[in-house]
């Protein structure tokens, strides 16, 4: 691994935990969710059951009844969560397409990865290309962590101002800026690198000269 690549290759390595784990989310790491509601008084139910809380990930919903047992359903991408407010008397629905945009979060983690092993390649063209795709991970975060604030505005509206936004938005936007710092650093690496073979090249070059021109000098 050339010097100049260790930062790098650690920044976006921590990158990719973060990614990661954002994205295995709920129903796995339970306090990796996006965005969770909290009830308190109201009165609302889901899946027919009275719940006093509700999270959701990017693969699935968790909701938390009465007692205190949690309900994950097996929804998978671009699901739905339905509620009933008895209070109010009112449905209150979140669609799938609320939801879908989550999808981005796994596929940046795979873009950090990809970056990660050709930035362990001690060469400095495959630390180029580590450089741009860190750069397209930086951007994906950045898509995720809009799509994540859609989702908690669109649910907070929905529940009477209840929600708020879970860890999991704030590990993605870590990891947004993780990934940021680590590109830069890669492409400075690289200009480092290139600059050191350059001197190296001339000052070889500059030796040589010397040695043959003292060839000459010598049969003088």
């Amino acid at each position: 691994m050339l010097k100049y690549q260790i930062p790098g290759v650690f920044l976006l390595f921590c990158a990719f935990v973060l990614t990661l784990i954002t994205s295995i989310s709920l129903p796995y790491l339970p306090t990796l969710d996006i965005t969770r509601a909290y009830f308190g008084d109201l009165q609302v139910t889901i899946a027919n059951e009275p719940s006093n809380q509700l999270r959701m990930g990017v693969w699935t919903y968790c909701h938390y009844i009465l007692n205190g047992d949690r309900q994950c359903p097996n929804t998978g991408y671009a699901y739905s969560v339905l509620a009933f407010d008895v209070t109010t008397m009112r449905d209150i629905s979140i669609s799938s397409s609320w939801t879908r945009g989550l999808a981005v979060h796994p596929v940046t983690a795979i873009v950090t990865i990809v970056a990660l092993v050709f930035s362990l390649v001690p060469r400095t063209f495959p630390m180029l290309v580590a450089c741009v795709l860190a750069f397209i991970s930086v951007l994906l975060c950045f898509i995720a962590f809009l799509i994540d604030v859609a989702l908690f505005a669109y649910a907070k509206n929905q529940f009477s101002g209840n929600a708020i936004t879970g860890p999991g938005l704030w590990v993605n936007f870590a990891a947004m800026i993780v990934a940021g710092i680590a590109s830069c650093s890669l492409f400075i690496g690289s200009r480092l690198e290139r600059a050191g073979d350059e001197h190296i090249g001339t000052a070889s070059s500059s030796t040589e000269k010397r040695t043959f021109l003292a060839r000459f000098r010598r049969n003088k």
